[in-house]
């Protein structure tokens, strides 16, 4: 693995941050102690309320402080700041957790499967006394046979598919009509005003520059029924998942990690266990990766010390320039193309291309209309590339 592209600079305030979600993890149990008033009052708390956001992990930072009487000795400014935003996480939590429940009876109304993972399901169980983690979408397995059942169902209620080439009303229209491909991690995006769902029929992750696929059908099996036709992912095979999604590094937060953490502590998940959830014939390289990230979670769970190569894997989510592995999967078909075969006819065609080459000026807030146009080509430019490169016989 190669080293952070920026060391982090307030390593004493990466420290205490971790500390405290170590202490997290271990609760209830055996007290930690207090840190000496004098470390408290030497730290950089504007640096840390912004890391522990930034890290999607402020709630959990101020609750600690809270329960363990050591906000009276942070600066009254940071505090407040912090206090702010674990309210605001608490709320959103409560609120998707109720948007969860409203998707739950819709998919049980038509006798469709679903089962919740990652902040989903997490929320539901050992974040349940504990509503700061933060989800911005709602992550739910479904069965791939069940995949038409399910968009019918969500466009019924509303949800519409989103698409990275939605840039004006001439593409909405038309992707709200067609049956869209599955995205490269093997999952569909749904969204209406105030609701973002995530739908995985077959995840793939890219860990170390491997593509990763996932048997989705040993999670069906070892899952327990929880009430109807919703699932629970067993917790052991949950770990794994969640292994995996913070190796992959896309979009990294330090949250990823207290999630892996917490469930393999509170569900006594050993490295073996662990291990033999993973899919098989991994790559050395890619093996090496998950193991650092398991070496990073154990120190995580004790709450120190940590180790160096520790210190490089949480480095990794408090980079400025964080570092993304994943790439698009070779052995995908370009989107554009994909979608350019399921559009019928020459109206569907021309307003397709319409919305290629004219963009919504809303979209690029704040540019002026030539900085929007240039903006737009440009990016179209570049797509086209990427498409006329990858064509069957093209060098890569």
């Amino acid at each position: 693995m190669e080293p952070p592209t920026v060391v982090p600079t307030y390593n004493r305030e990466v420290l205490f941050v971790l500390r405290c979600l170590g202490a997290l993890v271990r609760q209830p149990g055996p007290d930690v102690p207090p840190p000496d008033p004098d470390e408290v009052a030497s730290l950089d708390w504007d640096w840390i309320a912004r890391a522990a956001h930034e890290q999607a992990v402020v709630g959990f930072v101020w609750h600690l402080l809270k329960e363990r009487g050591i906000l009276p000795q942070v600066p009254p400014a940071a505090a407040a700041e912090m206090e702010v935003l674990a309210f605001q996480y608490a709320v959103i939590h409560s609120i998707r957790c109720q948007q969860l429940e409203e998707i739950l009876r819709l998919f049980e109304d038509r006798r469709l499967p679903a089962m919740p993972f990652k902040g989903s399901a997490l929320a539901r169980g050992i974040y349940r006394d504990l509503p700061y983690r933060r989800m911005g979408d709602i992550d739910l397995f479904v069965r791939e046979a069940d995949r038409p059942a399910v968009c019918d169902a969500l466009r019924s209620a509303s949800f519409a598919r989103p698409y990275f080439h939605m840039k004006n009303r001439w593409h909405a229209s038309i992707f709200r009509e067609i049956d869209m491909p599955l995205d490269s991690d093997g999952r569909e995006s749904f969204l209406k005003p105030g609701w973002d769902l995530d739908v995985h029929v077959a995840p793939r992750y890219r860990v170390s520059g491997e593509s990763v696929r996932i048997d989705v059908d040993p999670l069906w099996t070892r899952a327990s029924r929880t009430a109807g036709s919703t699932a629970e992912l067993d917790p052991a095979d949950h770990a794994a998942l969640l292994l995996l999604h913070a190796a992959d590094l896309n979009d990294p937060h330090l949250a990823q990690m207290l999630d892996l953490a917490m469930i393999t502590e509170r569900h006594t998940i050993s490295r073996q266990v662990l291990w033999g959830r993973l899919p098989g014939g991994l790559k050395d390289g890619t093996r090496a990766v998950l193991g650092q990230f398991m070496d990073s979670t154990d120190e995580l769970r004790a709450g120190g010390p940590f180790s160096p190569a520790s210190l490089e894997i949480f480095g990794l989510f408090f980079s400025r320039s964080r570092r993304i592995q994943r790439a698009a999967d070779p052995s995908a078909p370009p989107r554009f193309r994909t979608v350019w075969s399921q559009l019928r006819g020459p109206r569907a065609k021309a307003l397709f291309v319409a919305g290629y080459l004219l963009p919504e000026r809303r979209y690029y807030a704040g540019c002026g209309v030539i900085e929007a146009y240039a903006q737009h080509w440009s990016g179209l430019a570049h797509r086209l590339g990427c498409v006329f490169a990858r064509r069957p016989g093209s060098r890569q």
